[in-house]
């Protein structure tokens, strides 16, 4: 298991045949050449507006998916139609009916993104659904297991709460409030935001597992309240509520990102039920009262100071003596409406044991935790009281063991504890965190001994949806780091690194690396929220404003999602536009952001800035093509005709503009030049194929076998050299130990994608995201795994076998369920493919014809559900439905 708890792949065909990729692997009747048996549907992982049991939505006509499995052995199944039920309660499905909705059978093979039909929900009521259908033969499934969401508060007039927050000098206040239960509660329910972040606490106990909260947004456009189910924490009588209050996004926040320039301030409201169908709600309000908390200073990037002394036990607990607390004040609050959070919450992720632990200077204690990570240290101390403890974070060390501070730029990232003493305490910080690896720990001695430390991770619980390994342990390690990278800097919103003093919403790194992050984890609702806060931003060239247009395009494709792209159609017009109009302009982004972060020795930017127009112009016209696709499948035929056009004139202009008549490059020569125009498509036909030989003379030779890009280089060149014939070129760039590489940085010790190529300079991190673009080149190259129609109905298995490689696989959880291929040429050739039910896939084997080929133990010939389509140059070419498959090549 990793980090985040998911199941990943060691690499080993062997070992992944036991494991999630091939579970249930049944090979008998396809060795027997019978076609499948008419085996039922089994009907599971239930999600409505992609999301597991949601607490809080605020969608009126709510879409429900569903993922189907068919029993070992079966091939080509596929759905023929559903029945929904929706109704109040639990009992009312058992019994048989959907009181609230039944859809009745509905002939349909749709088994995402359909549409509630039911009456009009309401507000904070629980409903419950579950689902049928029935398989190609005609045959039912049984009904699924009953799910549940619950309506958030979907009118502004809904909310009672008010604003309330304490003394702007204190920076990290407590309020409560108690209340009464008259009754046993049959359900419970609260509502809570801050203008900063919260803990809310009640009788006792924390609220959710959240932390961090609320998520970071465009505060202008939304405010993101959460919601949770606190059913199991109302007792009958006195009960009483906290919620303890950070500074957060504060004015200390950078300029770049979206922050609160107002004092910290929160919003409660709690809904109890009771039996016989009265209800109650309580709100913050001025009968709260306030008081300092233990917390003397919290601050996003220079960390929290703690004094354990002035803690106040059983505040949050019904009774506490709160005479010489203050009354709250009153705060009026300037920002967007109030939104139910549609995105999973911020949590601690991972508890991580030091690997190593060395004194480097007399009373200095140095934690290596093996990984670069952001979160913060959760310390268990025995002490005397008034004894100060200290932490303080790196990525990196100094040649004499010593934590190397410098990419923490101005971050201070330094928590202090003061014990209060009298037994063991347990301290980890709530409102700040930190990008680190190493830990600085001082103040330990007589007067302080360290009973154990652990580094917490922290970041958005997405869930790991995809999976990759292969024979190299560098490939792999070059994975893990991608993965790490994404996961450190998933943050409410995707920042660009989770060190310095930023960690700020950059439209131009997320754009890198979005389709990797989408290969490996649901992001569905995370994207979607994003967009939301970008939507709009008209002020950067379009590898940076251009995410807006392109986003929405990626995520129909990979989860099918129509209204998504319906959602932001105009906006992606409105875009593209603006676009159209800066490109009349002289120069137009000759200065822009080009493609960013390009080697340099001295670890600045100075080569990022020189391809702007070529790398911009290239993003323009993939804005232009992306928004004629997306008109011409939303059926705005007018606009998919002007958008083409666009493209094409973007086309001859940019040939014109930048072509180099003496060869077959565009403007300077380096890379990415000539990756951005092939992976565009912007290089007529003709041309493509000398082109690509060109960059591939470039790699090889100038170059010396290296990289020469930047993020956007990075993230095309490995793909559009395998495209083109050059797979090992590809695959010897990627997997050099030398300067610059992804290797090279491992060899330096990296768990983590770096800013820069350069281990230090002016301006590095060593946890950037936005490097870590290559990664879907393993899943759709290096394992084969391609969507050639949206939410991958359509699949093309085809892997890329480089010299050197012996075996890769990918698997990858979409709307209809995992599609996985792991390929092996240890001995011989065999390809392992599971294709989920009602999809449809072309697999490549690399023969000279279906004689050589053989499919679970017999002549493919012979294989249920296998039917050859001809050859692709050296491949034949093979089209299956549903179901596991075991191709291999005979001598």
């Amino acid at each position: 298991m990793n980090h985040s708890g998911q199941p990943k792949f060691t690499g080993s065909i062997e070992k992944m045949t036991q494991g999630p990729l091939f579970f249930g692997m049944a090979l008998a009747a396809a060795v027997a050449g019978l076609p499948s048996p008419a085996l039922a549907l089994h009907v599971d992982h239930l999600r409505i507006e992609h999301t597991a049991r949601p607490i809080g939505l605020d969608v009126a006509r709510p879409r429900l998916s569903w993922i189907l499995a068919a029993p070992a052995g079966a091939r080509g199944q596929r759905q023929t139609a559903y029945q929904i039920h929706v109704a109040e309660s639990v009992d009312a499905l058992q019994a048989g009916r959907g009181d609230l909705w039944d859809s009745g059978r509905v002939e349909s093979g749709e088994t995402f993104g359909v549409v509630y039909a039911g009456p009009t929900l309401a507000s904070g009521r629980r409903y419950h659904w579950r689902v049928r259908v029935w398989d190609a033969a005609g045959e039912a499934s049984a009904w699924s297991e009953p799910e549940w969401w619950q309506m958030a508060l979907l009118s502004s007039k809904e909310w009672q709460a008010k604003w309330i927050g304490a003394d702007e000098t204190e920076t990290s206040p407590l309020l409560r409030r108690e209340f009464e239960s008259p009754a046993p509660v049959v359900q419970a329910t609260v509502h809570v935001y801050a203008i900063g972040w919260y803990e809310l606490r009640l009788n006792g106990a924390k609220v959710g597992e959240q932390v961090l909260a609320p998520l970071n947004s465009n505060y202008r456009k939304a405010l993101f309240y959460d919601t949770y189910d606190i059913t199991g924490q109302v007792q009958t009588g006195r009960n009483a509520v906290g919620l303890w209050l950070g500074q957060g996004y504060n004015k200390d926040y950078s300029k770049y990102g979206y922050r609160w320039t107002q004092p910290v301030a929160g919003l409660v409201q709690i809904e109890l039920h009771f039996a016989d169908g009265s209800a109650q709600t309580i709100i913050s309000d001025e009968e709260w009262r306030s008081a300092p908390s233990p917390i003397l200073a919290n601050q996003i990037y220079h960390g929290e100071t703690y004094d354990a002394r002035r803690e106040q036990p059983g505040w949050d607990e019904p009774g506490f003596d709160d005479l010489t607390w203050h009354s709250v004040v009153r705060r009026e609050v300037q920002a967007g409406p109030l939104r139910a959070n549609p995105m999973p919450p911020i949590k601690v992720a991972a508890t991580i044991s030091p690997v190593r632990v060395t004194e480097p200077q007399p009373g200095v204690t140095v934690l290596d935790f093996g990984q670069n990570i952001a979160g913060w240290m959760r310390l268990r101390l025995r002490g005397d009281s008034g004894a100060e403890v200290v932490m303080r974070h790196a990525e990196t060390l100094d040649p004499d063991g010593m934590p190397d501070t410098r990419t923490n730029r101005d971050a201070r990232a330094t928590d202090r504890y003061t014990l209060r003493g009298g037994g063991e305490e347990v301290y980890e910080p709530r409102f700040t965190y930190h990008g680190f690896r190493y830990v600085e720990i001082t103040g330990l001695g007589a007067a302080a001994r360290l009973m154990a430390a652990e580094a917490r991770a922290v970041h958005a619980a997405v869930e790991q949806t995809g999976a990759f390994g292969a024979s190299s342990p560098l490939v792999n390690r070059i994975q893990e780091n991608f993965r790490w990278s994404l996961l450190n800097n998933l943050m409410g919103i995707p920042t660009d690194t989770a060190v310095r003093d930023e960690r700020t919403p950059c439209l131009m790194d997320s754009l890198a690396v979005e389709e990797t992050a989408m290969h490996n984890f649901d992001l569905h609702t995370t994207y979607g929220k994003w967009l939301e806060d970008i939507k709009g931003d008209l002020g950067m060239p379009p590898n940076w404003t251009g995410d807006q247009v392109i986003l929405p395009w990626l995520l129909f494709r990979h989860y099918g999602d129509r209204r998504l792209l319906e959602d932001h159609f105009d906006n992606m017009k409105r875009v593209t536009d603006h676009f159209a109009g800066e490109a009349e302009q002289k120069n137009y982004w000759a200065d822009g952001f080009g493609d960013w972060a390009a080697p340099n020795h001295r670890g600045d930017y100075e080569t990022s800035f020189s391809e702007g127009e070529v790398v911009n112009t290239a993003f323009f016209h993939r804005c232009a093509e992306v928004t004629a696709e997306a008109a011409a499948v939303l059926g705005a035929v007018e606009d998919a005709r002007r958008y083409r056009a666009l493209a094409a004139e973007i086309r001859q202009r940019f040939h014109d503009r930048h072509h180099d008549p003496r060869g077959p490059t565009y403007g300077s020569g380096r890379q990415v030049t000539s990756v951005l125009p092939l992976a565009f498509g912007m290089v007529p036909p003709a041309d493509r194929q000398a082109v690509a030989r060109a960059l591939e003379a470039r790699v090889g030779g100038q170059d010396r076998g290296h990289l020469d890009t930047g993020i956007f280089g990075t993230r095309y060149l490995f793909e559009v050299l395998i495209d083109h014939g050059f797979a090992d070129t590809a695959y010897g760039a990627l997997t050099r130990t030398s300067y610059p590489s992804f290797g090279h940085q491992i060899v330096m010790g990296a768990t983590t994608a770096w800013e820069q190529w350069s281990y230090a300079g002016g301006m590095q991190s060593h946890n950037h995201a936005m490097f870590a673009g290559p990664g879907v080149t393993f899943y759709t190259h290096l394992a084969g795994i391609r969507a050639t129609a949206p939410g991958f109905r359509e699949i093309e298995i085809r892997p890329t076998r480089p010299a050197g490689l012996m075996h890769a696989s990918g698997e990858i959880r979409t709307m209809l369920g995992t599609v996985a291929s792991a390929w092996d040429a240890t001995r011989g050739y065999v390809h392992r493919v599971t294709i989920p039910v009602n999809a449809t896939a072309i697999v490549h084997v690399p023969a000279a014809g279906p004689q050589e080929v053989w499919e679970g133990g017999v002549p493919v010939g012979q294989a249920a559900g296998v039917t050859y389509l001809g050859q692709a140059g050296t491949e034949a070419r093979f089209q299956v439905g549903s179901g596991e498959y075991v191709f291999s090549r005979q001598p």
